[in-house]
């Protein structure tokens, strides 16, 4: 390998997720409204459910623990997103 490649290494996201959060940031501008969005379309995809034990989830049943879970990964699938320049903070107010 050369010697003056840089390899920076990022953490991997289901492709879904990406998916999820450009949707929702492009249909709000607003960091609060982007999370509610991004909330309820991880739902609708089940993303992060068993494949096996399938979770019936609403907003309302989210306990505390859950909702940290889904504010981590929003803010490291938008750290990622604008990492790859799909991204920025001017266009959003998610900075």
């Amino acid at each position: 390998m050369p010697k003056n490649l840089h390899i920076s290494v990022h953490k991997f996201y289901l492709l879904e997720y990406f998916y999820i959060f450009l949707k929702s940031a492009q249909k709000f501008q607003d960091q609060n409204k982007i999370f509610e969005q991004f909330k309820i379309l991880k739902q609708d995809h089940l993303l992060g459910e068993s494949k096996y034990k399938k979770l019936n989830i609403t907003d309302e049943d989210l306990s505390p623990t859950q909702l940290n879970r889904y504010s981590y990964t929003f803010q490291e699938v938008f750290i990622e997103s604008y990492g790859y320049n799909l991204v920025s903070c001017q266009s959003y107010n998610v900075c």
